[in-house]
């Protein structure tokens, strides 16, 4: 840690539990990557480059019945073999992705869905990811210490009034330090200005692999998503740098810490005990952080630390209903088995790591 007048800033250290996904926004399309099923790899190829050398090759008619041919499991590493040279064919791949958790059969391609990745194409984790991992921590740590003001204000009878009454329990809590007092609501007021966190260090690609999306209901009924998510390998440290500024005197390192430790112990006996969890206790301690996509809705609102449990549930149950009558939610969720279960929504999120079932998005957290 390193002290001024005005700054500390902390050294974080994310130890990749599970699999991790911060999503981009692009999805790569099963005829944009080509799958070694041998090595175990897709390579991710460069379709601008890739159709600048089918044009000058004059195979544009064979790439366009290669697209528009579904009668056949042609993919693009085959393509790719049957009309380009090895040396041509290494300068269009971008970058390569372990696929040995996923295709390690005949499985059909599938599409995947892009990390976060920076302009020259390595990975990396956003800090405003990790803010609101810790964001969140915080708000449930002060919801759980003060119910009041959030049982006061959270209405989630529908999508528009769940999102409005969600702002203003966080302005509520977070926006107190007065610097426009006409306005609330104005983020000057917001103690999260205290901290800043850091974009991460590039993670190299060989830490990253493929994972498929998996739903497991609290009876072990288990449904395999067509979906692929570029995550974090297990076993994968990622650097951050924190600073808090302690000109604002409401945030320190100490209070961080209580709060990740508070919303651990909350996650795991309210919601981690509905299901019989793999991976063993180790994953499941004090200092676990829940980051990123596909983690389900428990671990990103507040809803149960804002009601009693069974309140709680009961109206979560009611507004998945009614958002699945309004055709948001589609029927095959069956959020009418949510009471049922004693939990809402009644799904863990999962994935496979090397044939082992492991919960999506677990980290532990340390700040030196």
């Amino acid at each position: 840690m390193i002290k001024t007048d005005v700054h500390e800033v902390f050294d974080v250290t994310l130890d990749i539990k599970t699999p991790i996904y911060i999503g981009s926004g692009k999805k790569i399309n099963k005829k944009e990557y080509a799958l070694d099923r041998e090595a175990g790899l897709v390579r991710i190829i460069d379709m601008s480059a890739f159709m600048k050398l089918v044009v000058e090759k004059g195979i544009v008619d064979k790439y366009e019945k290669f697209i528009l041919d579904t009668s056949n499991n042609m993919g693009m590493f085959e393509f790719l073999k049957l009309n380009f040279s090895p040396g041509e064919i290494k300068k269009l791949v971008q970058y390569e992705c372990d696929a040995k958790n996923i295709y390690d059969n005949k499985r059909s391609l599938l599409e995947i869905h892009q990390f976060m990745r920076m302009p020259d194409g390595r990975p990396y984790i956003p800090g405003s990811s990790l803010k609101g991992a810790i964001r969140t921590c915080l708000l449930a740590d002060m919801i759980l210490r003060d119910p009041g003001k959030a049982k006061a204000l959270i209405n989630i009878k529908n999508r528009d009034l769940a999102k409005t009454s969600a702002e203003e329990i966080e302005t509520e809590y977070f926006n107190t330090l007065n610097f426009n007092d006409k306005n609330k609501k104005d983020q000057v007021n917001s103690i999260m200005r205290a901290v800043y966190i850091s974009d991460s260090e590039p993670i190299y690609t060989s830490s990253m692999t493929l994972c498929r999306k998996i739903d497991i209901l609290p009876n072990g009924e288990t449904s395999k998503i067509n979906l692929l998510r570029e995550c974090v390998k297990p076993q994968i440290k990622v650097k951050f740098k924190l600073t808090i500024d302690r000109t604002y005197g409401c945030i320190g390192i100490e209070k961080i810490k209580t709060s990740i430790r508070t919303f651990a112990e909350f996650y795991r006996k309210s919601f981690l005990n509905k299901f019989d969890l793999p991976g063993g206790e180790s994953l499941y301690k004090n200092d676990m952080l829940i980051l990123g996509g596909g983690t389900g809705f428990f671990s990103k609102t507040i809803v149960y630390e804002t009601l009693d449990y069974d309140s709680a549930v009961s109206k979560l149950s009611d507004f998945f209903m009614s958002e699945t009558k309004a055709k948001k939610i589609p029927e095959e969720h069956r959020h009418n088995l949510d009471e049922d279960f004693g939990v809402s929504p009644h799904t863990m999120k999962y994935t496979e790591y090397y044939k082992n079932l492991v919960p999506m998005g677990i980290c532990s957290i340390t700040f030196d």
